[in-house]
């Protein structure tokens, strides 16, 4: 059974509320149930403000139930009340909203009883917005302090690059040598060019290429546990690792080094499964992305995801199933974090924002959509 976690229950509250004001007023049940008197020896007015505490509490046992017992509901409910808040511009009404209910109140407990449970609702749901933390707006990544929590074992060599460091690697016996170039374009005027220099042991690439669950059968999205997170091998951790000390060496934000992972995996030729493969579809693991500096939407996707990972950063893939002419894509998502600008572009899932990554096509940044998926129907799962 799914349980909710805080910024859900704060959502149920809000939706509770919407679904109890309109039905109560709006059918109108509320007038009725005032005429009816249902429970005559409590007194008319008492009778009504128990029965609207009946109804309420009928809703938010619906809402509970369905979010409880149906965990698909669960994973679309916030990102569904988050859109409906976004689209409505119900936020910016957040304290307007909760004077005038308190106002309401007091006039209905002077005039009109009949429209006391209404102003107790909108309370709760104009309070719920009020209480709501919104983060501000910023247009340039802070300079915030390194952090965060890491995958990265002490005793791995030090990473080699044309940033960090210049000594290339000895050669070994059963390791091959993977150079890359790219560069992380930080502002429209600056450029940072990186290169790194990856030891790849070829068993361990044979190993996860041929133990590929694509193989067998068409991968499916519950798949992305297997590639993205058990696929973290040494040299996922030894490239996360360059990265950390790129970001350390040129006093970088957690914004800058998630945009560098970005335009790493971007870099990386685009092909398609059949022509690389020959397989319709086929999910690459990290290293066999590594090794064959290749592959799709997914494959780039999966990458970025472990090394993200690697990084300490919470991470959700995205697909996007095919609709009319228009192909399926994947992506993924990325927790705000501080030095992350706020942009339009976030999917709530439970509780927490994640900013759409495109890792196929070069330029997007953290929190650009191309424009052919803004509106699509995006698919979230876990890894």
């Amino acid at each position: 059974m799914a349980s909710l976690d805080k910024g859900e229950a704060k959502q149920m509250l809000f939706v509770t509320a919407l679904l109890f004001g309109a039905s109560f007023y709006l059918l109108p049940l509320g007038c009725v149930l005032h005429a009816a008197n249902l429970f005559p020896l409590l007194g008319g007015n008492a009778s009504f403000f128990v029965c609207a505490a009946l109804w309420y509490g009928l809703w938010l046992l619906i809402v509970t139930v369905l979010l409880r017992y149906h965990e698909s509901l669960l994973e679309e409910f916030p990102t569904w009340v988050e859109k409906v808040i976004q689209r409505t511009g119900i936020s910016g009404l957040d304290w307007f909203g909760l004077l005038s209910a308190i106002i309401l109140l007091v006039w209905a407990a002077a005039r009109s009883f009949l429209h006391f449970p209404l102003a107790l609702a909108a309370i709760i749901a104009f309070g719920k917005l009020a209480v709501t933390k919104v983060e501000p707006r910023q247009l340039e990544p802070a300079r915030v302090p390194y952090v965060p929590k890491r995958m990265l074992p002490e005793e791995l060599t030090p990473a080699t690059s044309q940033g960090p460091r210049r000594e290339s690697p000895q050669p070994q016996e059963g390791v091959e040598t993977k150079t890359y170039s790219w560069t992380y374009y930080r502002t429209g005027t600056e450029s940072c060019p990186q290169s790194h220099n990856l030891l790849i042991l070829i068993e361990r690439y044979r190993r996860f290429r041929d133990k590929n669950p694509s193989r067998q059968r068409q991968p499916q999205g519950p798949d992305f546990p297997e590639f993205a997170t058990n696929g973290i091998t040494s040299e996922v951790l030894e490239m996360a690792k360059y990265f950390i000390e790129a970001t350390q060496q040129y006093d970088w934000s957690h914004y800058d080094e998630i945009s560098n992972v970005i335009c790493f995996v971007q870099d990386f030729p685009y092909s398609l499964d059949e022509e690389s493969v020959s397989i319709a579809e086929y999910w690459r693991y990290p290293i066999e992305s590594l090794y064959d500096e290749t592959g799709d939407c997914e494959c780039k996707s999966i990458l970025a995801a472990a090394l993200l990972r690697a990084l300490g950063y919470e991470v959700i893939m995205l697909l996007i199933p095919p609709h009319g002419d228009q192909p399926g894509h994947a992506a993924i998502g990325v927790t705000g974090t501080e030095g992350i600008p706020i942009q339009y572009h976030f999917l709530p899932y439970r509780g927490k924002r994640y900013f759409y990554c495109e890792t196929t096509a070069e330029g997007w940044k953290v929190g650009e959509v191309p424009a052919e998926y803004r509106n699509a129907d995006i698919r979230i799962y876990e890894v």
